[in-house]
């Protein structure tokens, strides 16, 4: 297993995370999470001036997930819940993914996004079928939180397409002693 800080994603992940937050509890919660970066020796002045192909540390991804649970009171369902709506303030989940593409043709394309978010790790897509997907994600650990997180990203992109009724689950994951992280998700069309 990779050591997250062996790789970087990109900083556009965390700007539409700023985002959310910023809806949730103004710019008073930015101030907080600003202040809570800071003890951590990050700059959230400096993530947010980057722009959203550069690369930040894993270990800021994570430091910033860990943050926002501070923020939001240990609640794990706003985390689950920042990932849902992250991919819904991006340009492209706003106006092209949800009304050219399927949810089974972004499938198959989600190992090639993974690599040009995050160099290390593979993502793959065990299922694809119409009303169900497995999708497994290896050689890569964050935090639980990434996990929590991602889970709700895969929803995410499932309300874009208009997919109705979707349940989401981690069997497994790195962070209970699996070896990979396994995302099971199945919806009404």
């Amino acid at each position: 297993m990779r050591d997250i800080t062996d790789g970087w994603c990109r900083a556009g992940m965390i700007h539409g995370n700023i985002e959310y937050i910023k809806k949730r509890k103004g710019l008073e919660g930015i101030a907080t999470l600003d202040k809570i970066l800071k003890e951590e020796g990050i700059s959230l002045t400096q993530i947010r001036n980057l722009h959203s192909h550069d690369h930040v540390p894993l270990a800021t991804l994570a430091k910033f997930f860990d943050a926002s649970l501070i923020l939001f009171d240990g609640d794990l369902e706003k985390i689950r819940d920042m990932g849902r709506e992250s991919i819904k303030v991006s340009f492209l989940g706003r106006t092209i993914l949800p009304y050219i593409f399927s949810v089974n043709y972004i499938l198959t394309r989600a190992p090639e996004v993974w690599k040009d978010h995050y160099p290390v790790g593979e993502l793959v897509v065990l299922e694809n079928e119409v009303k169900r997907t497995r999708i497994v994600v290896k050689n890569f650990q964050v935090n639980k939180l990434w996990c929590i997180y991602t889970l709700g990203y895969f929803i995410g992109i499932g309300e874009l397409c208009k997919l109705k009724n979707i349940v989401g689950t981690e069997p497994k994951c790195v962070h209970e002693g699996n070896d990979s992280c396994e995302f099971e998700l199945s919806w009404e069309t």
